[in-house]
């Protein structure tokens, strides 16, 4: 045999033995990392997380302890927890703002065989993604939500401002009649109303004299419907009845007729 074949099979010798060792190492690594008490995945993916989702799961590779967890946001977010097998559900207890990072802090993790991870750290940016194109697990959320949610009434509408109307010598059955107009507002639009806003400094009652007395009394003012500002005229000749009327860019638009109060 010639010294330069020599050579070359003690080369290659040493690769095929180099190459051996390496993935030897490697499987290894894997059966390490296999091991160890990890997290396996979160839903939703932290790179296209949706503002619109009502929960964050975490799954790890090992059933965790049912252990009492530290979980802080920044900015805040009230949410509440449920530990079962090996994932952690994060359930949001109010809509996250769209193009917003948040920084999401959860302490205590354990295993069942008392591993831990120390501080669970996560930062991302909520996205605008429509409900088809949301993981799985966030749309059966979302459905899971909806049927537990009360049906739509005027008290499922958070109103604010109505202290004015008080203020004003409103009653709280004619308070009651004016939610119900906004809430039928809604329905006439098909649009599920979340939140009304009276501003109280917009609020104005037209003078008139004793001797002309009218048939109906009027007091005017601004209310924000779900974001969008209308002008209401309410219309009422007693303390327990009220008729509203909703106008934008000077044109009406509804008009609930006589509503009574006494009788929602």
């Amino acid at each position: 045999m010639q010294p330069g074949n020599t050579l070359n099979h003690t080369s290659l010798r040493r690769l095929l033995f180099a190459a051996l060792a390496l993935c030897v190492l490697m499987v290894a690594v894997i059966i390490y990392q296999s091991v160890q008490f990890h997290i396996v995945g979160t839903t939703p993916a932290m790179d296209s997380f949706p503002s619109g989702t009502p929960i964050l799961l975490i799954d790890f590779n090992k059933p965790l302890a049912n252990t009492t967890l530290n979980i802080t946001w920044n900015p805040g977010v009230a949410s509440t927890y449920a530990i079962s097998g090996q994932r952690l559900t994060i359930n949001l207890q109010s809509t996250l703002a769209t193009n917003q990072q948040y920084t999401i802090t959860i302490k205590g993790v354990r295993s069942q065989a008392a591993d831990s991870l120390g501080n669970i750290t996560y930062t991302f940016t909520t996205q605008d993604i429509t409900y088809n194109n949301m993981p799985k697990d966030i749309q059966q959320a979302l459905l899971k939500q909806q049927d537990q949610a009360p049906p739509p009434s005027r008290n499922t509408i958070t109103f604010d401002g109505t202290s004015g109307l008080l203020s004003q010598g409103i009653s709280s059955y004619q308070i009651e009649a004016i939610k119900q107009a906004v809430f039928l507002f809604g329905q006439s639009t098909r649009t599920t109303i979340a939140t009304a806003i009276i501003d109280d400094n917009t609020i104005s009652i037209p003078p008139y004299s004793n001797q002309d007395v009218p048939d109906y009394f009027t007091m005017t003012f601004d209310i924000t419907i779900n974001g969008t500002k209308y002008h209401a005229t309410l219309l009422y000749n007693d303390s327990s009845s009220a008729r509203v009327q909703l106008a934008a860019n000077g044109a009406q638009v509804y008009d609930s007729g006589v509503i009574t109060g006494t009788t929602l």
